[in-house]
């Protein structure tokens, strides 16, 4: 029995030995039997985030060791941090020299401060403890450094301005925000949100980093860049109040697009791929409107691009009729609006017209009237119609209409190809032959990819979905562009152009619309046309002076440009014989932009015609100037005016919703009116 009772003794004291060693150790006379080591003896971490400390216990006694129990968090206070053991080794028994590993994670709660962490480690239901010795304790220091939980949005442009909402903890003095490395503008803070714009950046993931006084929170490829969008034309451009229109977008990174709008009304998206979105319109009052583009990486607007015409409306037309291209049914010229274009009484969309023959889309079928002797209606004959007739094999699927100063038609398709018909002799129907054709004979090369289209003297244009152009024809003073003067009975490419959104071409010059901004004209400059300062003709694109960016539209007579500003002002140049550059003055030509005179602002489309020019202003009233022979001018007079001059509307039959000017050496006008 005195045996019993003496193992147990040792026992004790060997249990005793080993659980109080390392806490006295400094006091006794042994060498501790349970070392407890911690990973780190400092860290670190935010007021509301978390840490972790690895231990390992190596038993050094004499005998095994189990029925470890751990406390983590001992002695630490729990309004600064909460400890746990998130992963256990030493549950089991641990035999004399081995080792056993725990981890304890800790928790902010919120404040800031220092604490020491010491696990303490306990036998029989702690009646036996230890904690590490003084070496082995890890100094902790809570600090108010930013957690980053979210933002939103998660994606922007390369360009930067992006907005973005950064929610995290601990936001207090917050002194800057990174995006990569680059600087983000903060815009407001909180101690849980900071609001910021960001940098330009080049596309892909990146880091995002919050710092304030304490330290800095880093959330991980936690922010898309991408390429913005951007809108270069609109086909078609117009559509029913009704909505039900599909309309093409054409740009740039549309492929993740998420939303399409018309005068912020949202539309159906259809299909959609890097260059183009197919979107159907919304119900919408009439007018011009603008149309957005957004996807994950910006958002893209293209300003009074789209117009919406109401279901029932016409065409009215004045000026020369001597061959019956008012399409009133007679040859009788008239000063101002009367009678409306037979036949005509819904569905057009737009009109064109030349000296004596006019041509318009009407329910997306091509039709023309006037003269006809060397094919220009495209009906398989060279009779004049004083009504319209249908063009052949054109009786759906047209988008665009344009005629030129001798003869020739040309329409866009809705697959992006184009057809043309009429006088023939150098080209300019771009079907490799110089044979003239009563019916529309397609382009060469030019099967797809056309989204715009214009003429001039002998020569045609195509703006393609690449935002270049291509020109064939007469090029006796450089109009097509490639740096020669060599006529072409096909398509050429314009030399050095990107970018471009629209064109237009006057008697022999041609001026294209980048989407910067900018003006570019090339061609014949004896009058300055081409607005660069100079009177000498170009045979490839020259910067129009002063217009390097803030142009929305531009649109060429037979000798003279003008252009649309951003502000809804308007600026000529060119010959001013007939005072057809608005200032004021007569016979005065400029070599560079001058404004118009009154149409500072106000003004929504413009056109330009043989010496002549006229604005449709947001407010309705349409005015023109210069050249007026033939009552083209449509103010009741013949009388040629050198300022801006309201036409007659006691003969409208409706609200004017746009307007049409014939081309060089065109002598009419026409608008598309609304229901009254």
């Amino acid at each position: 029995m005195k045996k019993i009772v003496k193992r147990i003794v040792t026992i004790i004291s060997l249990f005793f030995l080993v659980f109080c060693a390392n806490s006295f150790a400094s006091k006794s006379k042994f060498n501790p039997v349970l070392n407890i080591v911690p990973s780190t003896t400092s860290v670190s971490l935010p007021a509301q985030g978390s840490a972790t400390v690895n231990y390992t216990i190596t038993n050094n006694a004499n005998s095994v060791v189990n029925a470890l129990t751990i406390t983590p968090g001992y002695n630490m206070p729990a309004s600064l941090l909460t400890a746990s053991v998130s992963s256990n080794g030493c549950t089991g028994t641990l035999n004399r020299g081995s080792s056993c590993n725990f981890q304890v994670t800790l928790q902010g709660t919120g404040s800031s401060g220092s604490t020491t962490l010491m696990p303490k480690l306990c036998l029989f239901g702690g009646s036996l403890c230890s904690v590490p010795t003084a070496p082995n304790r890890t100094a902790v220091n809570v600090s108010d450094i930013p957690v980053i939980t979210g933002l939103s949005p998660t994606t922007g442009s390369t360009a930067g301005g992006t907005t973005v909402v950064i929610t995290a903890k601990d936001l207090l003095n917050v002194t800057s925000v990174t995006f990569a490395g680059s600087s983000a503008t903060i815009v407001s803070s909180t101690s849980t949100t900071v609001t910021v714009t960001t940098p330009a950046h080049a596309a892909g993931l990146v880091d995002v980093v919050v710092t304030n006084q304490y330290g800095s929170g880093t959330s991980a490829n936690a922010f898309t860049y991408g390429p913005p969008p951007t809108i270069t034309t609109l086909s078609p451009p117009t559509g029913s109040t009704a909505g039900g229109t599909s309309v093409t977008i054409n740009g740039t990174n549309f492929s993740d697009a998420t939303s399409v709008t018309f005068g912020g009304t949202a539309a159906t998206m259809g299909t959609n791929t890097a260059t183009a979105v197919t979107a159907t319109t919304s119900a919408h009052a009439a007018g011009t409107v603008d149309v957005t583009v957004t996807t994950p990486y910006g958002t893209a607007t293209l300003s009074n691009s789209y117009t919406y015409l109401p279901s029932s409306l016409g065409a009215q037309c004045w000026g020369g009729n001597f061959q019956g291209q008012l399409g009133d049914g007679s040859t009788t010229s008239t000063n101002k609006p009367t009678t409306a274009v037979s036949v005509v009484t819904s569905g057009i969309t737009t009109i064109t017209g030349s000296f004596d023959y006019t041509c318009a889309v009407v329910n997306t079928g091509a039709k023309c009237w006037g003269y006809n002797g060397l094919g220009e209606l495209g009906d398989g004959t060279n009779t004049n119609s004083l009504t319209p007739v249908d063009v052949y094999g054109l009786t759906s699927g047209v988008i665009d209409i344009t005629a030129g100063g001798q003869g020739q038609t040309c329409a866009l398709l809705s697959g992006g190809n184009m057809k043309c018909w009429g006088f023939n002799t150098v080209g300019q129907l771009g079907n490799g032959t110089t044979t003239n054709s009563n019916v529309p004979v397609s382009v060469v090369g030019l099967s797809s990819n056309v989204i715009a289209i214009t003429e001039g003297d002998f020569y045609t244009c195509a703006l393609l979905n690449t935002g270049t152009i291509q020109c064939w024809g007469a090029n006796e003073s450089g109009q097509l562009g490639n740096g020669t003067t060599t006529n072409s009975l096909a398509p050429v490419t314009v030399s050095g152009l990107s970018g471009v959104i629209a064109i237009s071409g006057g008697s022999a010059h041609v001026c294209a619309l980048l989407n910067t901004g900018a003006v570019k004209c090339w061609g014949l400059n004896t009058s300055g046309q081409l607005g660069n300062g100079t009177t000498t003709t170009s045979t490839t694109p020259v910067d129009v002076s002063g217009l390097s960016s803030g142009v929305s539209a531009v649109t060429a007579g037979d000798f003279h440009t003008c252009a649309l500003m951003n502000t809804g002002g308007e600026k000529c140049w060119g010959n001013n014989f007939h005072g057809q550059l608005g200032n004021g003055t007569t016979a005065i030509n400029s070599s560079v932009p001058i404004d118009v005179s009154g149409l500072s602002s106000g003004v929504r489309s413009i056109v330009n015609g043989n010496g002549s020019s006229c604005a449709l202003l947001t407010s309705g009233v349409m005015k023109c100037w210069g050249y007026n022979a033939y009552g083209q001018l449509g103010v009741g007079t013949n009388n040629n005016t050198n300022t801006p001059t309201s036409i007659i509307t006691t003969g409208l039959l409706g609200p004017i919703l746009a307007i049409f000017n014939h081309n060089q050496p065109g002598v009419s006008n026409c608008v598309i009116y609304g229901s009254p």
